[in-house]
């Protein structure tokens, strides 16, 4: 197993109220072999504004949040999450235009997580590598890198 290292933190600046979301509760995963539940983080362009989509395989859906598009990715950060309604499961592998003019999504990275608890997960991605937890209505992201570096 490659041993993990946290790297730096890297805040995101708020982006005010419109960010506020509802807390969640989370069941405990059912799956028996929990390497297979997938992830993925959509870059989400409007017309108007852009953001970062960020959704967990639960099940039959993604649960979904919305953050700032300035959370880089390969560093720790601390930013705001909207929780958005849950998402269908065909966003794991889709790029392109959303239906009813609702922009264009693109993938900034995919994988695998384990939950650890019902508001931590652990991240198996290319750029994202590392613990997610959800406090309330923000998002705290740990990130950790490999012996060889990424």
């Amino acid at each position: 197993m490659k041993k993990r290292v946290p790297k730096r933190n890297c805040a995101a600046n708020s982006l005010g109220p419109r960010w506020n979301s509802h807390p969640i509760s989370f069941p405990v995963l059912t799956y028996h072999d929990r390497t297979t539940v997938r992830f993925v983080i959509l870059h989400h362009q409007l017309p108007t504004s852009n953001h970062w989509d960020v959704m967990l395989e639960m099940d039959s859906a993604l649960i979904t949040w919305s953050i700032p598009p300035q959370c880089p990715s390969g560093t720790s950060f601390t930013c705001p999450a909207n929780r958005l309604s849950d998402h269908r499961k065909h966003y794991l592998d889709y790029e392109g235009e959303v239906s009813d003019n609702r922009g264009v999504v693109s993938r900034i990275d995919t994988g695998t997580y384990e939950q650890l608890s019902p508001e931590q997960f652990f991240l198996y991605g290319t750029n994202f590598s590392g613990k997610l937890t959800m406090n309330g209505n923000m998002m705290i992201f740990e990130h950790y890198r490999t012996e060889n570096g990424t």
